[in-house]
């Protein structure tokens, strides 16, 4: 266990926790800073240019792991609880990656189909729609890789509980999926004339706390670009698992919980670990919040935070 370098603390104690704003039975707290990361492309902008190809692995499809391949001229970050649709079987990302250009690697991923292990008509790779699976899955996701980096070094979920997750999704929505795929439940709740989230992010935003009425969640990013790309996903995801009728928390609560959060991120003891691709991998536990982190060059460029369900007040 270690602190956090002294670089990556003093971009925390640089954060200023803005105004909360109410959503859809979430709460969130905007984080503002100044922006000093490298550029870098995101998954679903890659894919969509063209310079960013997922598929399966090409000697021999396997459940855990996809191979990625950047052929464009910026690294391109990959954030945990990604969805990846197509192949064999959608799947989830199970870790920060970053791929650097003219790079090919593997990446940690765990499956969201448990129904189906087979190519659909006419389709290459992977897509995204750039969606974030719901808080519960991603708290489970986060929590089992990182037992699985620490006592193998290796990145595996536990498989079994994401396929309980996925169920438990649909099941609380009201959807079925022949092939128990995460994608119809989030296409059928997506699909709602009120889904979209009203949110704009500020000038000089770089994350976001939200607060909901099961989890108190953190998405932060080194630079303004990179929050505009991956924000609206988090805050919708959570926002999709606010309860109807649920009310998360008062805002000058919510305010309180973040600033609360950031100081205990701060002053937490981290485990270090060579990063999937580019960068370092950092990961912590802070109350019942499982915490994951990646570093390029001492910058921090990617954090991420979620609390165990129904925990949220016991940061």
């Amino acid at each position: 266990m270690a602190r956090l370098p002294d670089s990556t603390r003093a971009q925390l104690n640089a954060l200023r926790a803005g105004k909360p704003q109410e959503l859809k039975g979430a709460v969130c707290v905007p984080l503002t800073g100044t922006g000093a990361g490298p550029q870098l492309c995101s998954l679903t902008k890659a894919l969509r240019l063209g310079t960013l190809t997922v598929t399966e692995l090409d000697g021999g499809a396997r459940v855990p792991e996809l191979e990625a391949r950047n052929d464009g001229d910026l690294p391109v970050l990959i954030v945990p609880g990604a969805e990846l649709l197509g192949g064999l079987q959608n799947r989830v990302v199970n870790a920060p990656v970053v791929i650097m250009p003219a790079c090919t690697l593997r990446v940690p991923v765990s499956c969201i189909e448990q129904g189906r292990w087979s190519p659909r008509q006419r389709e290459g790779g992977f897509s995204s729609k750039g969606r974030s699976v719901p808080p519960t899955l991603r708290y489970g996701l986060y929590r089992s890789s990182g037992a699985s980096l620490a006592k193998r070094r290796n990145r595996r979920s536990d498989q079994g509980l994401i396929w309980e997750e996925v169920q438990r999704e649909a099941r609380r929505r009201g959807v079925g999926s022949r092939t128990s795929a995460l994608s119809d439940v989030l296409d059928a709740t997506d699909g709602h004339d009120d889904a979209e989230v009203p949110w704009e992010p500020l000038g000089d935003q770089l994350g976001v706390v939200v607060v909901s009425p099961e989890h108190v969640g953190l998405d932060l990013f080194s630079t303004t670009s990179s929050f505009e790309e991956h924000g609206r996903a988090s805050i919708q995801a959570y926002a999709r698992s606010a309860e109807d009728g649920a009310v998360a928390t008062l805002p000058e609560e919510a305010g309180t919980r973040a600033e609360a959060l950031l100081r205990s991120l701060v002053d937490a003891a981290w485990t270090q670990h060579a990063g999937v691709g580019a960068g370092v991998e950092l990961r912590a536990r802070v109350g019942t919040a499982e915490v994951v982190a990646l570093t390029l060059n001492d910058t921090l460029v990617y954090l991420s935070a979620v609390t165990a369900p129904r925990a949220g007040r016991q940061l």
